[in-house]
């Protein structure tokens, strides 16, 4: 199983779809940053929302987490998947002593280990353009935190949020690996994967119109 996940590994490191998301991170940072420095200007230093280094890492992967990050993951997944089982890849890896289970496991573990390298990249390069583009002030606010907040703290909160946005990354995983498995084309994986995640990004806000309606 190990000689299978180490292969697994090399095949999704030799595409080029991985190198250039991995060496997209700080243009994604910078990208973010950006916008965080024009909205601070309509902020109070008082806010939670007011972006500076100590907080740029949480900010930064909560406004990317939906976007680049789920990306990411169906990307990835279709990629390994879909795309492999339409190039006849997929039935060469079949025809190894390794059952239909331990393949997609393998191409599953594979992937998510990527997406958790990809994000410790991000968290570290976040602290190096978060120190570039805004003021180190030593303590800063925090969501759900009353009062202000050390930097240290600050670092560990984000290490909370880093783990809990990867385990939201796992569930949409599953839900990506579901329709990798039973689409025919990498087009079609993709606008399902898709077309779920935009349904799960309305839908609370649809709930919430739907039940503002009812009352």
């Amino acid at each position: 199983m190990i000689r299978l996940w180490i292969s697994e590994w090399e095949r999704l490191w030799s595409r080029r779809i991985t190198w250039i998301l991995f060496f997209s991170i700080p243009l994604v940072l910078w990208v973010t940053g950006k916008y965080y420095l024009e909205k601070n200007a309509h902020l109070s230093p008082f806010s939670p929302e007011f972006t500076v280094m100590d907080n740029f890492p949480t900010m930064a992967l909560a406004e990317q987490l939906i976007t680049f990050f789920n990306l990411i993951v169906l990307m990835l997944l279709v990629f390994s998947i879909t795309e492999e089982y339409r190039t006849g890849q997929l039935r060469l890896i079949m025809l190894r002593a390794y059952s239909f289970r331990q393949i997609f496991f393998a191409k599953w573990l594979t992937v998510m280990g990527t997406v958790g390298l990809l994000q410790v990249a991000y968290f570290l390069e976040s602290y190096l353009i978060g120190a570039w583009m805004f003021p180190f002030t030593g303590q800063t606010r925090l969501f759900l935190h009353v009062g202000w907040v050390s930097s240290g703290q600050a670092f560990s909160y984000h290490l909370r949020y880093y783990m809990i946005a990867f385990a939201t990354l796992v569930v949409i995983s599953a839900v990506t690996m579901f329709f990798a498995v039973i689409s025919r084309t990498t087009t079609t994986a993709m606008r399902l994967s898709v077309g779920f995640l935009m349904i799960s990004i309305a839908y609370p806000f649809i709930l919430f119109v739907f039940t503002e309606k009812v009352a």
